[in-house]
């Protein structure tokens, strides 16, 4: 009924997450004696899966009990707003283009921001724009299409057709496209960096290449510059184009000048970290210009169209404060993106609003995430909101040099908790954010039960780093290979769920994607050997997986805007497959 081979960590995006150049309530959680035969790397579950699940959807999870189509969600409304801020639209700020309802206006403290003239209300989609430049990660690069940011799993869910191989640049194999007609579209942006990887890709074969004249295994991507430098190429060498047609900067160009650097607050060392990739960017643009074999001398940038360093390094800097993280459909971090209009949105850690990709990275949708009244300032989060206090400010301070005031944060917040469960618990976290934690060991299962089992005895589900611990458990179950992991991803889940509701705003479309990911789960065929042998077992898993997936379709409706973009779809498509397969079920009673 459903593949799992397309599933990704839904993480929390962070829509400005630190990048760099130089880059090359709650319920108790299953019981603790170990898993019989069949999976020796996971405790034993507490309960049936199914009746967990719907035990909880239909009491703690929803307001609704309703399991009609036409069943009800109640909007979140704003929170109660504060005295708006004296306000005041500035003369330089009409470069921007927004939709008639959204003002560009200036407040003490907070500097530019985003207001709206009119009531909105949640779900909305206050503004669809098009990253000025969008690169993936060059861990993405050979899984995901550079033209649409789809994998091909997503591409087919979206085109509805079957899924088609992904196909590689044959002259820089460096990127890939789903299609043609993504790579033609691409042609124009892609064809200095072509021509620049093919120059840096034959520098380092010639120095790391074996006995055979190929490169050895896991040397394949290194020669490739980081997100950062290339997402600066492509945003030069599109300026430098339209320099050499019109003989002026294009009208873009003024909206990415007029960004913010901070360059005058940054500490010495942090100017001369940037000068050095200022070095390392020069040596990468002039690789276009030159032939494959060559050693080409840094770019001159008088012929980009600056005239000092000092506009360079407030580029590098303004891409560093104002870049957002490129994130699937599905939420997970792939790249990096930048649009100077949707930086405007000023930072808050209960944000009325938020920054998303529904149908891939070429186009980046800003959604109303609450009802929002006319006057108010419209506010994505920087960060992640799942984070505790001291976590969301001190990477504020740091990265972005503000104190939040937001009124999340001038509530105080808990002591941290502490331990060693919590430190490995942290460190199995922080492999899974660099991609180096296996997911198919044994070992990691086995780590990751026996940290969450003590945990969530000491521990509210919401708590950190309990929910992220959780949500990463049903990761690497899936696809379960037994009843008994398939039941600890499901409750796995379900506590999940229920912690995430208590740490994210409602509307959030992180509370969209766990129901998503738990409806799948449920809805998943079991096979004969996992004790599915009647209907009434089937049935018992399908009323479940009805009431999940309407949730969750209701949800990502709230967090993407209409449709829930292609989560939203698949979400819907299989829905309809339960409530299906659950008719002719009931019929045959």
């Amino acid at each position: 009924m459903i593949s799992f081979s397309d599933l990704k960590a839904a993480r929390e995006a962070r829509h400005h997450r630190p990048i760099t150049v130089l880059d090359g309530a709650e319920t108790g959680h299953a019981s603790s004696s170990t898993a019989g035969s069949g999976d020796p790397s996971i405790a034993e579950p507490s309960s049936c899966a199914c009746t967990r699940a719907f035990n909880l959807v239909s009491n703690a999870a929803f307001a609704s009990t309703s399991t009609s189509a036409s069943a009800s969600i109640s909007t979140p409304s704003s929170t109660t707003p504060a005295p708006p801020k004296p306000t005041s639209i500035d003369p330089r700020d009409t470069i921007y283009t927004l939709p008639p309802f959204l003002q560009v206006r200036r407040s003490e403290g907070s500097g530019r921001g985003i207001y709206t003239t009119k009531r909105i209300k949640a779900g909305s989609v206050l503004l669809l724009s098009t990253p000025r430049v969008a690169v993936l990660s060059t861990s993405q690069l050979s899984s995901t299409c550079s033209g649409c940011f789809l994998t091909p799993q997503e591409s087919a869910l979206k085109s509805g057709q079957p899924v088609q191989g992904i196909k590689r640049c044959q002259a820089c194999r460096a990127t890939y496209y789903c299609s043609i007609a993504c790579q033609r579209n691409d042609w124009k942006e892609h064809k200095p960096e072509c021509q620049a990887h093919k120059v840096l890709r034959g520098a380092w074969e010639a120095r790391h290449s074996g006995e055979n004249g190929k490169l050895h295994v896991g040397e394949e991507k290194k020669w490739v510059m980081s997100e950062a430098v290339r997402g600066l190429g492509r945003l030069i060498w599109a300026r430098k184009r339209e320099r050499e047609v019109s003989g002026k900067d294009p009208d873009w160009w003024a909206e990415i000048e007029a960004m913010e650097s901070h360059v005058e607050t940054l500490p010495v060392a942090e100017v001369m970290r940037f000068g050095r990739e200022i070095q390392i960017l020069r040596q990468y643009l002039s690789c276009a210009d030159a032939a494959s074999g060559d050693r080409p001398d840094p770019a001159d940038m008088v012929d980009y169209g600056f005239t000092s360093s000092g506009q360079l390094l407030n580029l590098i800097s303004a891409l560093t404060i104002n870049s957002f993280t490129l994130s699937s459909p599905s939420l997970s971090p792939i790249g990096l993106a930048m649009s100077p209009i949707t930086a405007l949105f000023n930072h808050s850690c209960r944000p009325n609003a938020v920054v998303v990709f529904p149908n891939g990275g070429g186009e980046m949708n800003v959604v109303a995430i609450s009802d929002i009244e006319p006057g108010q300032e419209i506010l994505t989060s920087y960060i992640d909101v799942s984070l505790p206090r001291e976590f969301r400010r001190k990477e504020l301070k740091d990265r972005y040099g503000f104190e939040c005031d937001c009124p999340l944060c001038k509530t105080g917040g808990s002591e941290l908790p502490v331990g060693p469960d919590v430190d490995e618990g942290m460190e199995l976290l922080r492999k899974e954010e660099e991609g180096t934690l296996d997911h198919t060991d044994l070992d990691t299962r086995r780590r990751l039960s026996s940290i969450i089992i003590p945990l969530t005895r000491r521990l509210s589900n919401s708590s950190h780093p309990v929910l992220a611990l959780l949500r990463l458990q049903a990761l690497v179950l899936t696809p379960p290979t037994s009843f008994r992991s398939h039941t600890l991803a499901i409750t796995s889940l379900a506590q999940a769920y229920s912690g995430a509701q208590m740490v994210y705003p409602p509307g959030h479309p992180t509370l969209g994607m766990i129901l998503a990911e738990w409806g799948k789960l449920l809805a998943m065929e079991s096979p004969p050997e996992w004790g599915e042998t009647n209907k009434v077992e089937m049935m018992r898993r399908l009323e479940p997986a009805v009431l999940v997936l309407r949730r969750a379709g209701m949800m990502l409706e709230m967090g993407f805007g209409a449709g829930g973009g292609l989560v939203g779809k698949e979400v819907e498509g299989l829905r309809r497959g339960c409530e299906g397969e659950l008719q002719l079920l009931r019929m045959a009673q």
